[in-house]
């Protein structure tokens, strides 16, 4: 019994194409995530800031929350760095690939910068961050936000 087990696997082995060659592989690359390089500058009278917090986010959905329904949508952290002497914070940022905008979020205490829109600084009043912008993700590597003492 154990012989003509034997010679069926020698057969079937047999019948393998022996080939010495690497198969094929896929060119197709399904690729769901995209690296950035970031290099964002806080200035204050075009003199670099030290130590501002600096968060690059989701962007928010929208500015005012809807009657019932959630206080806030989006905003998620992605990336978040403190400026350098030279007022920069530089790095390499992994976002989805589908991702066109983030949100740059400043915080330095006693300064204040630009708002893409006003109406999430009304909204947050004395919580509100020093600057909230929405840019291109194209435009990280060389964003600059300007701040003005309170």
């Amino acid at each position: 019994m154990r012989l003509p087990v034997v010679l069926l696997c020698a057969a079937a082995a047999a019948c393998q194409p022996a080939s010495s060659e690497e198969p094929e592989r896929s060119v197709f690359a399904f690729a769901t995530l995209t690296e950035q390089v970031v290099d964002i500058r806080v200035a204050r009278d075009g003199a670099a800031v030290r130590g501002a917090s600096v968060m690059v986010c989701e962007p928010r959905l929208a500015a005012t929350p809807a009657p019932g329904g959630l206080d806030d949508v989006g905003g998620v952290p992605l990336w978040q760095s403190g400026t350098s002497p030279d007022g920069h914070c530089r790095g390499l940022l992994e976002l989805p690939a589908d991702l066109r905008e983030v949100d740059v979020v400043v915080q330095v205490p006693g300064l204040r910068g630009g708002y893409t829109d006003e109406r999430l600084r009304e909204r947050w009043g004395p919580f509100a961050p020093s600057a909230y912008q929405r840019v291109a993700v194209a435009q990280l590597a060389s964003v600059v936000v300007e701040l003005e003492v309170e």
